[in-house]
């Protein structure tokens, strides 16, 4: 009886070993399965793809009569069959649609597919993940969805392999070619991630500057003669609502270059909500991070949190006054910059002027000329748990509303009789200090100005 019971598990294990290489699928090309003639059967129904880059399942969809061949989530065969791509995370691969992060190979079209594909299909997945590598891009990647002459809801996650604070190689570096438009743009998004990504321009006259030219150049001086500097349209990492109501514009040339067809007539003014930008790495732009330069509103939580914006002329810029709880958290800024935060000089102006970000956390060295430059018109803002090494002047508060400075501490650029020294370090009537520290910053000891 155990001679028995021994040979009946022996069998069994033998049937299921035989099981298990039955359900192991026949690998192919993307040109051999391409070239099958045949009609699939339910035994030879899912196929291995083992093209570099493009790796993975495909089961045959035979409901599918219409789905075009994209090379990436969809396979059609000689015979007309077709083959889906299985996706069991939600996590799409840029390389699926082309991407090769070579440096070289202008990967915009692969990466403006992969986004435009989970736009319309979300169902599959939401995620649209970057490998290492750097992607070349001749023109700006846009998540936006139309429907006939208006905007819909738009949702994605666009997502590198890792935070810009943590590594200093491995990222994916996507890095646009032109200097007049900007690199990613939202429009009306509803749930958007753009998280640890390296976003990298080509504005790189910050890091020419000397030290006395950083705090010395004027705002209008922080120019290469190239770069897009214009209020409404600037050259930038990443743009929330760039586009807007066409009519609206007395000269079109305020218009990004080449976009005019996404500024649709007579759009609602309708922003984005749940916009968060996180890990990011964002350098070399006119403006790194722009809020609204259209005349769009109600830009909702929308979060920079943990980023790197450094070497910008404009680090963080913010357009209209409609946009409420929205976050910058742990901003790391240790580049050339004319100024960290500003709403005074893009977008459209208004009345009501332009909010402030919530700011909590900022940790600030190397060449900052100046913290902000703000006008509080209808509703104030906070700078909290702001760390600064060698800032040269706070810059300009006004308004009739008060913008907070809470726990802060505040080391300004040096007491050199060599180095410049500012006409003011705080300008205007809305500023408000509570559990701040200021003083003059010599390396060693310092020269404490006031606790206030």
């Amino acid at each position: 009886m155990r001679c028995l019971r021994y040979i009946l598990i022996l069998l069994l294990s033998m049937c299921c070993r035989l099981d298990l290489f039955a359900q192991i699928p026949e690998q192919r090309t993307l040109s051999g399965l391409r070239a099958a003639t045949y009609t699939p059967s339910a035994e030879k129904s899912t196929y291995l793809l083992t093209d570099p880059g493009r790796q993975g399942l495909f089961s045959y969809a035979p409901e599918d009569k219409i789905s075009a061949d994209d090379s990436a989530m969809t396979i059609v065969t000689a015979s007309g069959a077709r083959f889906r791509r299985v996706i069991e995370t939600g996590i799409l691969n840029a390389q699926w649609f082309g991407a090769t992060g070579n440096g070289s190979t202008d990967d915009w079209y692969a990466l403006q597919k992969g986004i435009n594909y989970i736009l319309s299909n979300p169902n599959t997945g939401r995620t649209l993940y970057l490998p290492p590598g750097t992607y070349r891009i001749t023109r700006p990647l846009i998540i936006a969805r139309t429907a006939g002459t208006s905007y819909k809801q738009s949702s994605i996650n666009l997502i590198g392999p890792a935070n810009s604070k943590s590594l200093s190689a491995g990222m994916a570096n996507i890095v646009p070619t032109y200097t007049n438009t900007f690199a990613i743009g939202v429009q009306l998004g509803k749930g958007v991630l753009i998280k640890d990504l390296q976003i990298t321009g080509r504005f790189s006259f910050p890091n020419k500057l000397t030290d006395v030219q950083v705090d010395t150049l004027s705002a209008s001086e922080w120019t290469d003669g190239v770069c897009r500097n214009n209020p409404k349209s600037p050259y930038a990492g990443i743009v929330i609502d760039p586009f807007c109501d066409s009519t609206v514009f007395e000269d079109h040339a305020d218009m990004y270059p080449g976009l005019h067809p996404y500024y649709l007539p007579h759009i609602s003014r309708g922003g984005s909500t749940a916009v968060q930008v996180v890990g990011c790495s964002i350098r070399n732009f006119i403006v790194g991070f722009m809020l609204t330069p259209s005349n769009q509103q109600n830009g909702d939580l929308i979060d920079v949190i943990d980023c790197d914006i450094s070497s910008n002329k404009v680090g963080y810029a913010m357009g209209q006054a409609q946009s409420k709880e929205c976050h910058v958290e742990r901003l790391k800024c240790w580049g050339p910059t004319h100024t960290l935060f500003d709403n005074v000089n893009y977008g459209f102006r208004h009345g009501d002027g332009a909010n402030i970000p919530l700011v909590d956390g900022v940790n600030i060295a190397g060449q900052v000329k100046q913290l902000c430059w703000v006008q509080a018109a209808s509703f104030g803002g906070v700078f909290r748990n702001v760390y600064a090494e060698g800032l040269f002047r706070i810059g300009f508060v006004g308004g009739m509303a008060t913008v907070s400075f809470e726990d802060c501490q505040l080391n300004f650029a040096t007491i050199d009789p060599t180095a410049p020294y500012p006409d003011f370090f705080v300008l205007g009537s809305g500023a408000s200090f509570h559990s701040c520290m200021l003083r003059l910053y010599t390396g060693a000891i310092g020269s404490r100005l006031t606790v206030v």
